[in-house]
């Protein structure tokens, strides 16, 4: 028999179909398919986002964003009640201003001071609501351009609420203010 047809039968009797010339042509798709996964995971690899080790052999993230300057207008709408904060930061010192639209509820307004640590803003929001001046503590995690409020137990002395034990403060989702453009509040 001539090595053609004994050719042709083994590719007929293994898979009922061109075994041979279908597997060369799978292998050479995956092989290409593969390299163009890995260049692509290594053109993806961007150095300023992997983590360092800081002298302790601590894991350090190296991204820079947290040093990023935090100045602008941030809002939040939680259906019919929305939060306005338009903030500067000079050095690690952050004011501005901070309004509470509530639905059916009394709003306020006032102003906020504090500090930056690290990724946290620490401030103090000295307002106005229902005839009444007030102080409350507000934390807040940044996020890349995002503000999430900090929530936590809260005790109140006088006319200021403050948190009982900030180290137990969490940022949980739907606390969340968006940076936007000041010149969109304008109108």
């Amino acid at each position: 028999m001539p090595v053609a047809k004994l050719f042709a039968l083994a590719e007929i009797k293994l898979m009922g179909q061109s075994l041979f010339r279908h597997d060369f042509l799978s292998l050479l798709c995956m092989k290409i398919i593969t390299i163009i996964m890995l260049a692509l995971l290594m053109a993806c690899n961007n150095p300023e986002n992997t983590i360092k080790e800081n002298n302790n052999n601590v894991p350090v993230n190296a991204d820079t964003s947290i040093n990023n300057n935090i100045t602008g207008c941030y809002i939040q709408v939680l259906q019919r009640d929305s939060t306005f904060a338009k903030l500067k930061q000079e050095g690690n010192q952050v004011s501005g201003t901070l309004m509470f639209d509530n639905y059916e509820k009394d709003g306020s307004a006032g102003t906020l001071t504090g500090t930056r640590d690290g990724n946290i803003l620490k401030l103090r929001y000295d307002f106005q609501s229902e005839g009444l001046s007030s102080v409350m503590d507000l934390f807040f995690k940044i996020e890349g351009d995002q503000l999430v409020r900090g929530i936590g137990d809260m005790t109140t002395k006088g006319d200021t609420a403050y948190f009982t034990n900030p180290s137990l403060i969490s940022y949980p989702p739907g606390t969340t203010l968006n940076k936007i453009s000041c010149d969109s509040l304008k109108n």
